[in-house]
């Protein structure tokens, strides 16, 4: 009997089962190629609200003024944009306090991604 079989054996184990199977090398390099376009995805989002932030991109001081607000630690959007793109969000801060002095200092006309980061 089936249900004798079960009740005598499932409160001495793991409830829990494990399968596992290799799976094939073209799905793991699909997997990765996905990431990776997903994690440059995100960075160009970082980046783009980092040239808006610098007045590099953006059109108007409303919009340089809400990247501002948004790169921000106590922005959850912030950091989660970070996580996904594989970033440090201090990291990413402190190359934004960078670029702004370097601007300061050399009155940047245009800034591209190397320089930012």
């Amino acid at each position: 009997d089936m249900d004798q079989v079960l009740s005598s054996f499932v409160p001495y184990n793991d409830p829990y089962i494990i399968l596992s199977w290799k799976v094939p090398e073209e799905m793991v390099q699909q997997e990765k190629e996905k990431m990776i376009a997903e994690q440059r995805l995100w960075i160009a989002v970082i980046t783009l609200a980092l040239k808006d932030a610098l007045g590099i991109h953006a059109n108007n001081v409303n919009e340089t003024q809400k990247a501002k607000r948004w790169l921000n630690l106590n922005n959850k959007t912030f950091v989660l944009a970070c996580a996904l793109g594989l970033l440090e969000p201090e990291w990413v801060l402190r190359k934004y306090n960078e670029a702004k002095e370097k601007r300061k200092v050399n009155n940047y006309k245009t800034m591209t991604l190397k320089k930012i980061f």
